[in-house]
């Protein structure tokens, strides 16, 4: 959906995504895997999922996935996830992808132990931080992917979007209601990427210090509530054929860029593809005698170039450095044109 911003805007988010947050801190990743028609899930994966939750809150990321098809909060993408982590049945347990065993509350304290030996405020090797923000029809993250010391392989990062307070059958929850509704909690709806593990972030030698800025999108559901869902960001190395968790973390799901869905009618925001983008990236509309500079996220001019009348033209970005842009300039009408894109 084409946006209408204002050059001020344009510059406030241009210096928002600069400063994305990346925390150095280390948190698990707690996926219980559990279906609604599952009564031991019910009656022991559930109750002690909140009282983890309850114990741990802030050291880990949770997400709870519901890979069977049978299952009325299935989710497709939680799918190729369960079957990494190759649980034996239901309730099943995870953290950080690797298999405990099964859900019950005996092994709650263990548990417990594990994300709490795993939890640093201040030592994470890699993390990746993130804003978003909505337009009418779809949901719009940016992540800084971070490599707080060098790293060597192939990693991705992937933004998770997670569900509370749904309504929904569960089998076997309380002796009183044994098989009827419940609110069910950080349940995985979507990832923000055709892949479950997410979209390429570093590969190689990568330098300590390097940061990675990317764009994720997704169509928004009607059904969605804005106060039930969570966002969260998994780093991942594949390694063969596997993805070997990094990180997880969830600080900037509540830093909203509001300012980025005001419509105005200053200017004209640019329709342009691929985004993110490698080497060519291309203006499909028609635009005449027209004159744009490329910032980068800092406001530093890199390059400038004319357009006359053209139908649709391209430019090579293939010489910038990976991170956020911005394009702007004034068509022969006076109108501000403006766009943005991710250079890979």
């Amino acid at each position: 959906m084409k946006k209408m911003l204002s050059l001020a805007l344009l510059l406030t988010a241009s210096s928002l995504y600069a400063q994305i947050e990346v925390p150095q801190v280390q948190k698990s990743l707690y996926t219980p895997l559990e279906a609604t028609w599952c009564g031991y899930c019910g009656k022991n994966g559930i109750p002690t999922t909140a009282a983890i939750y309850q114990e741990v809150k802030v050291k880990a990321i949770f997400m709870d996935l519901q890979p069977s098809s049978t299952s009325a909060l299935y989710a497709s993408k939680a799918k190729a996830i369960s079957n990494q982590i190759n649980p034996t049945g239901y309730p099943s347990v995870a953290i950080n992808a690797k298999l405990k065993g099964v859900l019950h509350p005996g092994i709650k304290n263990q548990l417990v132990a594990e994300i709490n030996a795993n939890y640093s405020a201040n030592s994470a090797e890699v993390n990746a931080g993130f804003q978003w923000y909505r337009t009418e029809d779809s949901l719009i993250v940016y992540t800084n992917t971070k490599y707080f010391q060098a790293q060597n392989g192939d990693f991705y990062t992937g933004v998770y979007l997670t569900q509370d307070s749904i309504w929904e059958y569960q089998a076997n929850y309380d002796a009183n209601i044994p098989n009827g509704n419940i609110y069910h909690n950080h349940i995985l709806r979507e990832v923000l990427s055709k892949s479950s593990f997410g979209i390429p972030s570093g590969t190689g030698a990568i330098a300590s210090g390097t940061e990675h800025i990317q764009r994720h999108a997704i169509k928004w559901k009607s059904t969605w509530k804005e106060e039930h869902i969570h966002l969260n960001t998994v780093v991942w190395k594949k390694e063969n054929n596997k993805y070997v968790f990094q990180n997880a973390n969830n600080i900037g799901e509540k830093v909203k860029a509001p300012e980025l869905s005001v419509e105005s009618n200053d200017g004209v925001f640019l329709e342009i593809y691929p985004n993110p983008v490698n080497s060519t990236l291309f203006f499909p509309k028609d635009q005449e005698n027209t004159r744009l500079t490329i910032l980068q996220s800092d406001g530093k001019l890199v390059k400038q170039f004319e357009i006359g009348n053209q139908n649709g033209f391209q430019i090579d970005v293939s010489e910038l450095a990976q991170g956020l842009y911005f394009i702007q300039g004034t068509d022969e009408n006076g109108r501000k044109i403006q766009a943005r894109f991710v250079k890979e």
